[in-house]
């Protein structure tokens, strides 16, 4: 590796840079449905008793319902979560401060408690990682493949994959930079043992 200055020149590096769709087989909405999920996750904070969360919910949905007047004369998506939550913050008097954050939190939470997670197996020379991670079960493989089946969670796959967790040379290193409001790469990361910087 040389170096130009203070920036680093790598020729084996791998940068992934992620954006919603790759959340969104986790059952995490999109920008698009994000306010229907929204409705959804106030009904269920309110009937498992997280009052203060669907009463910040309510709030966000009764701004929306007020901000319906502006779209008319302005080019604003309100059912575009970025587009409301930036009406809402160019608006201090609306008072969403703590209820924006709360509201796409809460959603998330209902959203991820709600999903079907996917898992995949994988067949792996060997006796694979050991301790398997959280979420994981082994067993010999079938047939003459040699090695273990390794039943994962989709993402742990994905990410081990980007990071090259499953080879049986140290990886090229990677970054992976999220433009998500999820935290469903981090997750993954943790369950594998991998440093999050």
């Amino acid at each position: 590796m040389t170096g130009v200055g203070d920036f680093a020149i790598e020729n084996d590096h791998n940068v992934y840079v992620l954006g919603a769709g790759f959340s969104r087989s986790a059952g995490l909405p999109l920008m698009a449905d994000f306010l229907n999920r929204m409705r959804d996750a106030r009904a269920w904070l309110a009937a498992v008793g997280r009052n203060d969360e669907a009463d910040q919910v309510a709030k966000v949905l009764r701004f929306r319902l007020r901000a319906a007047a502006a779209a008319h004369r302005v080019p604003v998506e309100l059912e575009n979560i970025e587009h409301l939550f930036s009406l809402g913050i160019a608006t201090p008097d609306a008072g969403l401060e703590a209820a924006l954050p709360v509201s796409i939190c809460a959603t998330l939470d209902y959203a991820g408690t709600h999903a079907h997670p996917i898992s995949v197996t994988a067949t792996q020379a060997g006796a694979g990682p050991s301790p398997l991670p959280p979420g994981w079960q082994s067993r010999n493989a079938r047939g003459s493949q040699p090695g273990v089946e390794l039943d994962m969670p989709a993402y742990d796959w994905l990410t081990g994959l980007m990071c090259g967790y499953f080879g049986k040379q140290p990886a090229a290193p990677a970054t992976i930079i999220s433009f998500n409001y999820d935290t469903v790469v981090e997750e993954s990361l943790f369950r594998l043992g991998l440093p999050v910087i």
